[in-house]
C-alpha cells in the first residue's frame, strides 16, 4: 500500500487542509488505494513519485470539496474579500505534474490497437 504517512506529510506542504489533512482521512485512504491498484508493479508503492501521485489526488479532491462547500465573496461595509476559485486550478496542475513524473509507474486507462 501507498505509505500514508509520506501522502499526508506531502499534503501538509501542499498546504492542503489548513494544514490538518488528517481531516480527510477517507480521501487521502482513496487516494492511496487508488493510485496503488493502477501501479504496474507493486514494488513501486515505495517510490516518492507514486507517494507524491497520491497526495496530489486527494489534494485535488480536498481542493475540489473546499471550494464548493465555501463562499466566493462577502462584503462588509467598505471591505470586500474574494476567495480564489484558482486553488481547483492549481492542484489540477500539480496533479497533472504528478500524473506526468509518475507516468512510467503505474498503468494507463488508454486503449490502443497493437495491430489489425
Amino acid at each position: 500500500m501507498i505509505d500514508r504517512a509520506g501522502v499526508l506529510e506531502y499534503l501538509k506542504e501542499l498546504g492542503a487542509a489548513g494544514g490538518e489533512p488528517e481531516r480527510y482521512a477517507a480521501l487521502v485512504d482513496f487516494a492511496c488505494s487508488s493510485v496503488y491498484a493502477r501501479l504496474k508493479d507493486k514494488a513501486f508503492e515505495t517510490d516518492s513519485r507514486a507517494v507524491f501521485l497520491a497526495a496530489a489526488q486527494a489534494n485535488y479532491m480536498i481542493c475540489c470539496g473546499s471550494q464548493a462547500d465555501g463562499f466566493d465573496s462577502f462584503t462588509a461595509g467598505d471591505v470586500s474579500f474574494s476567495g480564489g476559485s484558482g486553488a481547483a486550478a492549481a492542484a489540477g496542475q500539480i496533479l497533472a505534474a504528478a500524473r506526468s513524473s509518475a507516468g512510467d509507474l503505474v498503468e494507463s486507462s488508454a486503449f490502443a490497437f497493437k495491430s489489425v
